[in-house]
């Protein structure tokens, strides 16, 4: 079993960070820039109801690509994920804490109605916390943990020696490589692609086991 757990003083010697690329052209800070312009227009309901709507909006782009990055497809492969899916899969992977989830549940509910029309204090309260959420995950977007180079004083007995772990944007797992010896690892070293042999002479995990969840948080908080 190769658990986050069973490696002792596990540390982050050297970083392979990539910054996240988007097929949208606004980005999640554009859309939170509109919520704090239309709540500045007045306290119409036009304009709190607009500046809601694109502090929503940013909430919403931001989870999704973050999620969509750490793998949450892996569990969900069809269809629409839905926005307390994605936040619940980002708290499981320690992207999200539970101070912020908090205020970001309590104001997202309070503005959830269909046809509610939100108080301006509701309104900046929502766009200080979507700021917060944003503020907290934007260096996951600018500078992505992909590859790690570990080392750690001791293991536990039967735990198998790591090298590197790595989670490629989008796949839904994470390798942890044991850098194999052999003569023939060697060889294949030489002619194959670098990541593809990464990826054979590595452990799997997904986000369907619990270890996946362990690596990651440990990804995330070590992020250097």
């Amino acid at each position: 079993m190769a658990s986050v757990e069973n490696y002792n003083n596990l540390r982050w010697v050297t970083s392979g960070p990539l910054p996240l690329q988007s097929s949208i052209d606004i980005t999640p800070r554009v859309y939170l820039e509109y919520a704090v312009e239309d709540l500045l227009l007045g306290k119409e309901p036009r304009a709190l109801i607009n500046s809601i709507s694109n502090a929503k909006r940013a909430l919403h782009l931001q989870s999704e690509t973050i999620s969509d990055a750490f793998g949450i497809r892996k569990l969900y492969p069809k269809g629409m994920i839905s926005f307390p899916k994605r936040i619940e899969f980002l708290r499981s992977c320690g992207i999200v804490g539970e101070r912020v989830l908090r205020k970001l549940n309590g104001v997202r509910n309070s503005v959830e109605h269909k046809y509610y029309v939100p108080s301006e204090q509701e309104v900046d309260d929502f766009i200080d916390t979507v700021e917060l959420f944003i503020a907290a995950t934007d260096r996951l977007i600018m500078c992505f943990p992909s590859e790690a180079e570990i080392e750690y004083s001791d293991r536990a007995e039967g735990s198998p020696e790591i090298v590197q772990v790595l989670i490629f944007p989008g796949e839904g797992k994470v390798y942890l490589h044991t850098h194999p010896r052999t003569d023939e690892s060697i060889t294949e070293f030489k002619t194959m692609d670098i990541y593809e042999w990464f990826r054979k002479h590595s452990i799997v995990y997904t986000p369907k086991e619990k270890e996946f969840y362990g690596w990651i948080n440990w990804l995330v908080h070590a992020h250097i």
